[in-house]
């Protein structure tokens, strides 16, 4: 009897130490849903923020493809301007030897003027000359009638 007291006695103090056991298993089970459940949230959390991380990197590679089209027509317009600027200088150039020829042919004209100025004094001085010339002779021929 003595010997199954004992057994009573091991059997009751095993049982304690299993209810102990399993308490303590009960417990850390509720911590470790408990923890569980935060690291749900937390992934859960972020996925959110990993999808709102890829939603702004999209729209960052948008703008970028729009800067690059800008710079693109920045780049196509600077070109076009520069051949502009060409053409305008040839254009320049152009109406500049124009100037300089119409400054020639109005030296040349102004010349030309004055030397038919030049000309007709000479030619008025010769018919006054010839008009002196013909009253002295028509006065001889007159002299010469009498």
């Amino acid at each position: 009897a003595e010997e199954i007291r004992k057994l009573a006695e091991q059997s009751n103090t095993f049982t304690e130490e299993i209810k102990e056991i399993v308490s303590d298993l009960t417990a850390k089970t509720g911590q470790a849903v408990e923890t569980m459940e935060k690291v749900g949230k937390i992934v859960e959390q972020q996925s959110v923020k990993v999808e709102d991380t890829r939603e702004q990197f999209n729209i960052i590679s948008k703008e970028l493809d729009n800067n690059n089209k800008a710079v693109e027509k920045l780049n196509k317009s600077g070109k076009e301007l520069e051949k502009t600027k060409e053409s305008l200088m040839g254009i320049i150039e152009s109406l500049s030897a124009l100037s300089e020829q119409n400054a020639a042919s109005v030296q040349e004209t102004s010349e030309t003027v004055e030397e038919q100025t030049a000309s007709s004094e000479e030619i008025a001085a010769s018919s006054a000359h010839l008009a002196d010339m013909a009253q002295e002779m028509s006065e001889m021929v007159a002299k010469f009638n009498i």
